[in-house]
């Protein structure tokens, strides 16, 4: 049982990690490395909704007509998308919602689903008064935004994904979706008492399973039960997001839905067969190769890669 456990975790610690061994620290996720230039686009609106016992946080900017809801990736938070401020921001008024687990928003709960989110984003617009929007993923976003795509297609007019996860599932990702739920249990007893975790990751670096860059950086991931326990909660939640992907695009593909997927060339956590999959399948679809981006795409050559379509527009 600790056997499968570690193996389960150390996967997914990993499949998160692989590019840290090649990047430069400009490559680095926004959460890491910030610029004077990134700071100066945070003053936005901030505001929250009440979900349930929930408080969700999300920001506002933009003064377009239309609207685009943007989900995050895992371990960033609503403010990365102000990155795409001068690509978005005179064709959409941006709302992004810092996912449960992170950034300012408070949940209460030990995980979330696909109706959660739902329903944030129909609160939100109640709020704010639309009825009809464009959605926006990246990298766990992404997958989010798959897995909610078919209950809001009424109501979307335009699918985004960045280097989204759950189109062609690495075999990681899969045994972890499926995963049986005593293992889930034995897994949620290392949130507080990490010692065997922490004792087969060093067992990894020793063994070269893990180069030592990869092992830092998942001991900084790792080293509070704060953060042990957001992975865990991410996790779990996640597997509610997990759709047949074939009838997701059946279905957008009867709606004809427009998908425009951004992926770097360079990325090894979730490569560009994904969007390229997605362009060949969806009826309308368009593809934006990036190719000297690897997974942490958020900058500005997506800027220029936005702008470009939106001019077209």
């Amino acid at each position: 049982m600790c056997a499968n456990v570690l193996v389960y975790v150390i996967m997914y610690v990993n499949l998160m990690l692989k590019p840290f061994n090649i990047m430069s620290t400009q490559d680095l996720p926004l959460n890491i490395i910030e610029t004077k230039a990134y700071h100066t686009l945070l003053n936005k609106p901030c505001e929250t909704i009440t979900y349930k016992q929930h408080a969700v946080h999300y920001i506002k900017f933009g003064q377009g007509a239309k609207i685009l809801i943007a989900l995050h990736g895992y371990g960033d938070t609503a403010k990365l998308f102000t990155k795409l401020n001068t690509s978005l921001s005179s064709t959409y008024t941006v709302y992004a919602i810092d996912l449960p687990f992170h950034g300012k928003t408070q949940w209460k709960g030990k995980m979330f689903t696909n109706v959660d989110i739902i329903n944030i984003i129909y609160i939100i617009a109640e709020k704010h008064q639309f009825t009809c929007f464009s959605l926006m993923g990246y990298s766990m976003g992404g997958r989010i935004a798959l897995g909610i795509t078919q209950a809001l297609l009424p109501k979307l007019n335009a699918l985004f994904l960045l280097a989204s996860p759950g189109i062609i599932p690495p075999v990681s990702h899969v045994l972890i979706d499926n995963m049986p739920k005593i293992i889930l249990n034995y897994a949620e007893r290392m949130v507080e008492k990490p010692r065997i975790l922490f004792f087969a990751l060093k067992l990894c670096k020793v063994l070269r399973f893990m180069p030592a860059a990869s092992y830092a950086f998942t001991l900084k991931l790792l080293n509070s039960p704060t953060r042990r326990r957001r992975m865990y909660s991410i996790w779990c939640s996640i597997r509610h997001f997990v759709q047949p992907i074939d009838e997701v695009i059946a279905d957008i593909n009867k709606h004809n839905l427009p998908v425009y997927c951004f992926w770097g060339e360079r990325d090894v956590i979730i490569p560009i067969k994904s969007g390229e999959y997605m362009s060949k399948y969806v009826n309308n679809c368009t593809l934006f190769r990036l190719p000297n981006q690897n997974h942490f795409l958020v900058n500005e050559d997506l800027n220029m890669a936005i702008t470009q379509l939106l001019r077209g527009n």
